[in-house]
């Protein structure tokens, strides 16, 4: 959305450089904020600018939003189907 990622972050080998289910956990939690953060201080008169997305696809922050947005809906749905899979039932489902 045009926020600049921390210097730390290398979005081609992130995945690879945290292990351990606390670490994974609180950089799932960092990473969402940093995300909910980036999208509450983009003014409304620049939602439909381009800025570069990462792989060098251009992409107005609107856009952006709405991928984001989708993206954690799909991975909220394969949580549940997961879950499900192995009789655990939602806390909202009980």
């Amino acid at each position: 959305m045009g926020a600049e990622l921390p210097a730390e972050i290398d979005l081609m080998t992130y995945e690879k450089t945290i292990s351990g289910k606390a670490n994974i956990q609180a950089a799932l939690s960092k990473s969402y904020e940093f995300l909910v953060n980036s999208a509450k201080n983009v003014p409304k008169d620049k939602l439909l600018e381009s800025v570069e997305f990462p792989g060098g696809m251009p992409m107005n922050r609107r856009g952006i939003m709405l991928l984001a947005l989708s993206h954690v809906s799909e991975h909220m749905g394969q949580l549940i189907a997961y879950a499900r899979s192995n009789d655990v039932i939602p806390p909202w489902s009980k």
